[in-house]
C-alpha cells in the first residue's frame, strides 16, 4: 500500500506541468472560457505553472509527513512480530531516515529553488545558476525515491518469502498430526531370513 501510494504520488505530481500546457494548447475552449483571441500570454502561463507547482509542494509536503508515520508505525509492527527478519529492521529504519532526509532537507531546498526559477525570464533559464540548482536538487530528491522504492520492495519481497515459509511448515504439521506419524522418522528394517523374533511373554 505504502509503495503503491508513493507511486501515484510521483505520477500526479509529474503529470501538473504537462497539464498546463495541454490545457493553454485547447484554444477552442480556453477562446471559450476567456477573451484571448491571440496568443496565450506568458503572464498567464506563469501564474498557471506558479500555482501547479506550489500544489506539488503542498502534496509532497503532505505525503512526506504521512509517510513518517507510516514507517514509524510499520516498524514497530515488525518489532513486536515473532522473530522478524534482520534485513526487515534495517530496511525500514534506513527509509524512514530517507524520507525525513527528504521532508527536511531536499523539498525544502528544491521548493524554494522552484519559486526561484518561475522569476527567472524564459530566456535566461539556460545560463542561470538557479536553474543548475533546481535540477540538482530535483535529481537528488528523485534519487532518494528511487532508492526508497527498491527498499520497500525488497522489503515486501522478504516478508513474503517468509509467510510462505510458515504457510509449509504449518501445513506439514497438520499433515503430520492427521497421520499420526513423524516424516523424519526412519522406517523400521524388515527382519532378516533365518532370524527369530522374540516375543516378550505376557506376565499374568
Amino acid at each position: 500500500m505504502w509503495l503503491g501510494a508513493a507511486l501515484a504520488v510521483d505520477f500526479v505530481a509529474t503529470e501538473a506541468f504537462p497539464a498546463v500546457e495541454h490545457y493553454l494548447a485547447d484554444r477552442a475552449n480556453l477562446a471559450a472560457r476567456y477573451p484571448i483571441k491571440e496568443e496565450v500570454p506568458q503572464a498567464l502561463r506563469a501564474v498557471m505553472r506558479r500555482n501547479a507547482m506550489e500544489e506539488k509542494v503542498v502534496v509532497f509536503e503532505t505525503w512526506e509527513w504521512l509517510q513518517i508515520g507510516v514507517a514509524a508505525c510499520f516498524f514497530f509492527i515488525v518489532l513486536m512480530g515473532d522473530r522478524p527478519p534482520r534485513s526487515v529492521l534495517i530496511a525500514v529504519p534506513v527509509m524512514l531516515v530517507v524520507v525525513l532526509l527528504q521532508r527536511l532537507v531536499l523539498t525544502p531546498n528544491l521548493t524554494g529553488a522552484g519559486r526561484d526559477l518561475a522569476d527567472v525570464p524564459a530566456a535566461a533559464l539556460a545560463s542561470s545558476p538557479v536553474s543548475t540548482r533546481f535540477w540538482a536538487f530535483h535529481g537528488l530528491y528523485y534519487g532518494a525515491e528511487v532508492f526508497k522504492l527498491l527498499l520497500g520492495a525488497g522489503v515486501g519481497a522478504r516478508l513474503m518469502m517468509r509467510t510462505s515459509r510458515w504457510q509449509r511448515k504449518e501445513d506439514e504439521s497438520a499433515k503430520e498430526g492427521s497421520t499420526g506419524t513423524d516424516p523424519s522418522a526412519e522406517p523400521a528394517e524388515p527382519p532378516k531370513p533365518g532370524q527369530r523374533i522374540r516375543k516378550r511373554r505376557r506376565v499374568v
